[in-house]
């Protein structure tokens, strides 16, 4: 399996190619590496910034990636608000005191074992469209190279 390094940061509205260009700046590199933004798509004037990034893969979840998470478990097919899949995804077991941005064992746990149904529902939906997550390319990547 390919080695994974992750730089989480919560940026909201202030991500811009520079903060991501210093962020990645002086990290161990391959010719054969590949960047991942992850963002969410709540917010247009950001998804209109986020495309034009170069040198980086763009997974988007919209609105957010609790989309990508619920779908592990339940199909969506119908726009929904960030705070009514929030909801949605509180309601499940083991989720139930789930904080934005980090993850329990059991939670992982979780995702993992439903990995499989999660992208076969994702690549049901229309991204960029609301709901879509696109999370499932990283996720296959990593599997074909496992």
């Amino acid at each position: 399996m390919p080695s994974v390094v992750v730089k989480p940061s919560i940026l909201g509205n202030k991500i811009s190619a520079k903060i991501i260009h210093k962020a990645i700046k002086g990290l161990p590199r391959h010719p054969k590496d590949k960047v991942f933004l992850l963002y969410d798509l709540d917010v247009e004037e950001v998804a209109q910034r986020l495309v034009k990034i170069d040198g980086v893969i763009l997974l988007t979840s919209n609105p957010c990636f609790e989309v990508w998470m619920y779908l592990h478990f339940s199909n969506l097919t119908n726009a929904v608000e960030s705070n009514d899949i929030l909801n949605r995804l509180k309601s499940l077991d083991p989720f139930n005191q789930y904080k934005k941005g980090s993850l329990k064992k059991s939670e992982v746990a979780a995702l993992l074992n439903n990995m499989e149904t999660a992208t076969e529902r994702a690549l049901n939906l229309n991204h960029p469209q609301n709901p879509s997550s696109s999370v499932h390319l990283l996720v296959t990547l990593m599997k074909n190279h496992a």
